[in-house]
């Protein structure tokens, strides 16, 4: 069952496995002592990872955008 966190209305986490829920709540209890699981039928979002390298950019020491690259 997935679960998200409340602090009475007020929804403080995205959809999450019951297990991650417990973890968090520990940590939030003490920002939000009435914090409270909930359980819901939504499914859990993966993460949306980028898996692009970077391009290197040479550093030609120009300051102040007088030159272009």
């Amino acid at each position: 069952m997935n679960a998200i966190i409340k602090n009475r209305d007020l929804v403080l986490s995205k959809v999450m496995t019951m297990q991650e829920a417990e973890e968090t709540l520990k940590k939030l209890k003490v920002i939000y002592p009435n914090a409270r699981i909930v359980e819901t039928d939504e499914p859990v979002k993966k993460k949306v990872e980028i898996d692009v390298v970077p391009e290197e950019v040479e550093d030609v020491g120009c300051v102040g955008g007088g030159c272009s690259l």
